[in-house]
């Protein structure tokens, strides 16, 4: 291995570190971390964070790609079978366990749509999946009304579970029964 090689492997390591300290960082509940936060946590001075960063919002985005594969599978798989009634349940159950795990990731995104273009074109993408998945989860819905759709989207959203969990304190179990019950009366009115 050449000096080069080495230098460019060390590189490497410390990018890598930054990358791993803001999500850290992020999954703790420091929603928007410092560069001095981020350096402090990935054991490199503030300079180093600037020599592979040249503005924080380029670390969120990188952030935000790296996190992107584990947040998908997460959301995805699930038992999607059973009536309608069951799958709502089930669906609302796998969200639920979905939305717990990355609330801070979700709320760090939510805090910086407004200055992050490329984050706010990502959240977008990644809530047009979600729709894309709970049709594959609730079929019916896509002989609904378009309202009908529309409100059903909103009531399995981040924001809905975050309202009832994080912002009313209900439990886990509360928040998936008040989710239940306006998704069932959503859908037994539409039929």
């Amino acid at each position: 291995m050449t000096q080069s090689d080495g230098r460019l492997q060390r590189s490497e390591r410390s990018r890598q570190q930054i990358a791993d300290a803001i999500i850290e960082l992020v999954e703790e509940g420091i929603l928007i971390p410092t560069a001095q936060q981020v350096a402090a946590r990935a054991n490199v001075g503030i300079r180093t964070v600037f020599r592979h960063f040249s503005e924080m919002n380029e670390l969120y985005l990188l952030a935000d790609e790296q996190v992107k594969a584990g947040y998908n599978r997460m959301f995805a798989g699930g038992d999607r079978s059973g009536e309608l009634e069951e799958r709502v349940d089930k669906l609302i159950a796998h969200l639920g366990s979905a939305f717990e795990r990355t609330r801070n990731l979700h709320l760090s995104t939510h805090a910086q749509l407004w200055r992050i273009d490329a984050m706010r074109d990502n959240y977008i993408h990644n809530t047009m999946r979600l729709r894309r998945n709970i049709l594959s989860w609730l079929p019916e819905l896509d002989d609904r009304p378009q309202a009908t759709q529309d409100a059903a989207y909103a009531i399995l959203s981040f924001e809905t579970w975050h309202r009832l969990r994080g912002i009313q304190g209900l439990s886990f179990k509360r928040t998936q029964a008040a989710i239940a019950a306006m998704l069932h009366a959503l859908l037994l009115r539409s039929e």
